[in-house]
């Protein structure tokens, strides 16, 4: 016993003469892990478990935790050395002020690792383990090799391409090819479909809209867009194909912007779920215009952004906040000025629009009223989804956003409903 316990202090010497750069660098690195990793254990084993496949996600997230440790061991004598309660007191509190809620969320995942890494460190022993195997050029590896392979691979798995900053600059709001959430290479959800239209009697439908028509956090075909087609389908329609133009975040500028894209797949009918994200109108409309390159060139570039899941975390709290009435008024304007653009472009290329009523509890009376009344005004076809969610618990999944799989399934059968009784599908047969 006397042995062992000689040992494990001669160890912690050893780690005590690690350089204070190497210490601080993994002191910090630890830090920054713990704030990423814990939302993502959180949403992929508690939110997301029944959802997707799961292993590539899971698979980084394990070699993530496992880099945490990595940097851990090297930075024990930081972590172990006593701090005064003065100390831990200014940094708990000074934390809360600056961070508020998000605060108790990091000092949870930074409390979590640290008792993880700490009992696998014991487990295994790896305290024992000589000090070289944490010399500085090997951690600056490991931490290249993070910011430059794990986190842009995390990302790709994750969702999106190219809506956040990077060195300065933003690329335009679309979705990259994405196999973990089924978008494909033209960055819609789904099977690819080809701009010529071979068959003349199939039906093509486009639906446009944000997460919530993109079937966020479902897979595709969960989504309503799918089970709009299988609806018609099962009711005797055979030709069915489906885009959709669904994009988690995206606003009516977006759409708007991208719509020449849209109408070069020559879609038959165009349905449009948009409102909840009008305050992004003036946000959107300049990072397009500020945007250099091609609106819709899509490509994939390393990302030296942590995992997009943490900026999510971070933007969806954020957009909870008080925004003043004059720069509601001005996005309003743009909205509603977007909206009309829309309807007049959709009609000089003959397309037939239908407005979808967006049933989310969460969006502004004033703005639904508006969507409603240009309808009126332009005499299109307005669906009506509110009814079916007389409160949130018929409609929510978790965020009084998203609609949950019951909500997806009503509102499929209302539009296929409404397409058989405007004979939308009989008339595609005949034309």
């Amino acid at each position: 016993m006397p042995i062992a316990r000689s040992m494990l202090v001669k160890n912690k010497q050893k780690l005590h003469c690690l350089p204070k750069k190497i210490v601080f660098l993994d002191a910090v690195f630890f830090l920054i892990c713990s704030i990423i990793s814990m939302p993502y254990i959180l949403w992929v084993f508690i939110i997301e478990h029944k959802f997707f496949n799961h292993l590539p996600l899971i698979l980084l997230v394990c070699i993530f935790l496992m880099i945490i440790q990595y940097f851990y061991v090297g930075s024990s004598s930081w972590f172990e050395s006593r701090k005064s309660l003065r100390y831990k007191i200014i940094l708990i509190v000074s934390s809360i002020f600056f961070l508020r809620y998000v605060a108790v969320v990091i000092l949870f995942s930074i409390m979590l690792n640290y008792i993880i890494c700490r009992s696998i460190k014991t487990k295994f022993n790896l305290a024992g383990l000589s000090p070289k195997y944490w010399h500085k050029k090997y951690q600056i590896g490991v931490l290249v090799l993070t910011f430059v392979f794990l986190f842009p691979t995390m990302n790709y798995f994750y969702l999106f391409g190219g809506i956040f900053y990077l060195l300065g600059h933003r690329e335009p709001p679309v979705l990259m090819e994405n196999p973990f959430y089924q978008t494909n290479s033209a960055g819609f959800r789904g099977p690819i479909l080809n701009k010529r239209r071979d068959e003349s009697n199939s039906l093509r439908m486009l639906f446009l809209g944000d997460s919530s028509t993109f079937g966020f956090p479902y897979r595709y075909e969960e989504s309503y867009p799918y089970l709009v087609k299988e609806y018609l389908e099962k009711n005797g329609f055979s030709e069915v194909e489906i885009i959709n133009g669904g994009m988690p975040g995206q606003s009516l500028v977006n759409m708007a912007l991208k719509l020449d894209n849209y109408l070069e797949y020559k879609p038959d009918v165009i349905f449009l779920m948009a409102g909840l994200h009008y305050l992004k109108s003036i946000k959107h409309q300049k990072a397009a215009y500020d945007f250099k390159g091609p609106f819709m060139d899509i490509k994939h570039e390393l990302r030296f952004n942590p995992p997009m899941l943490l900026e999510m975390f971070i933007i969806g709290m954020s957009s909870r906040k008080s925004i003043p009435e004059v720069y509601k008024d001005l996005n309003f304007k743009l909205y509603k000025k977007t909206l009309e653009e829309f309807i007049v472009n959709t009609r000089k290329k003959k397309v037939c629009l239908i407005i979808l009523e967006y049933p989310s509890p969460l969006i502004e009376p004033e703005v639904q009223g508006l969507i409603y009344k240009t309808s009126m005004e332009y005499s299109l076809d307005f669906i009506s989804l509110s009814k079916f969610f007389p409160d949130k618990t018929h409609y929510v999944f978790y965020d009084e956003i998203h609609p949950n799989l019951e909500g997806h399934k009503k509102i499929a059968k209302e539009i296929a409903g409404y397409l058989f009784v405007k004979k939308i599908p009989e008339y595609h047969e005949t034309k």
